[in-house]
């Protein structure tokens, strides 16, 4: 692993800059993820990032304006 690699663990973050928590289901209205996921998203394996990011494949509405 390069220096550039160990420093940016985080590289594949699905987070679109749309921080917003739904009260009811308490996942993130901007990248779908649990509260849980973005807490503890450094830590996870790449293996593990992997799977969530394709969990949240067509979790969100197709129309969300994504960046």
């Amino acid at each position: 692993m390069t220096n550039a690699q160990a420093s940016s663990p985080c590289a594949t973050s699905p987070c679109i800059g749309i921080c917003t928590l739904d009260e009811t289901s308490a996942f993130c209205l901007g990248c779908g993820r649990s509260l849980d996921d973005i807490a503890n998203w450094s830590r996870y394996s790449e293996g593990q990032r992997t799977e969530i990011m394709l969990s949240l494949q067509g979790s969100l509405p197709v129309e969300q304006d994504r960046p």
